[in-house]
């Protein structure tokens, strides 16, 4: 088992995992760092969200980066090898839900110690509950858009519908400690119980 664990699903992603609005970049690294402070190396970003040298997970620890996207998948392993933690990443191509329910089945459950999620919004349930089974009590769960431009409140949205869904079942799960931050799109942090 590694040391540290971080899972991120983001589909479309220029860097599978590392492209994120300033804020969000920043705020979803300090939490990684915060969860492990003792053995978390030093990152360095910059504001386009290119990951140099350093990754915000320590050498002996694990990124899994989930990618729908051939083309996408295939520019974040060139920009991996081009900042030298591709030994650190293991890129998985293919159906978010089939991929981690993979994982679950590796024996991975209850060993992550991160997961973001920003895919696609119809599923995030599923993501949810699957992140959740990956994640070790007291781990952090971290998902993207979930005020989705204000339309959660619009019911003839359909996909703001689904993420209102999404978020009454993270609050009924009863499994996390849930705050919704009401910045950008919507940012929401868990913590497993």
């Amino acid at each position: 088992m590694c040391a540290f664990t971080v899972l991120f699903l983001c589909y479309y992603c220029w860097f599978s995992g590392f492209w994120f609005l300033y804020f969000n970049r920043v705020l979803t690294f300090t939490l990684i760092s915060e969860i492990r402070m003792n053995f978390v190396r030093r990152m360095s970003c910059s504001i386009s969200g290119f990951v140099k040298k350093d990754l915000v997970v320590p050498p002996e620890g694990k990124v899994y980066s989930l990618e729908k996207s051939i083309k996408f998948a295939q520019i974040a392993q060139e920009n991996f090898k081009k900042y030298e933690v591709s030994d650190r990443i293991n890129l998985i191509i293919g159906d978010a839900s089939k991929s981690l329910e993979h994982l679950c089945q590796e024996g991975h459950s209850g060993t992550f110690d991160f997961s973001y999620i920003d895919a696609d919004k119809t599923n995030y349930p599923t993501y949810f509950n699957l992140s959740l089974q990956l994640l070790r009590q007291g781990g952090v769960l971290a998902v993207d858009n979930t005020l989705f431009k204000g339309k959660v409140f619009d019911l003839d949205n359909r996909v703001g519908q689904q993420i209102d869904n999404a978020n009454k079942t993270f609050i009924s799960s009863g499994a996390v400690d849930v705050l919704l931050l009401n910045i950008g799109d919507g940012y929401t942090l868990m913590r497993k119980r």
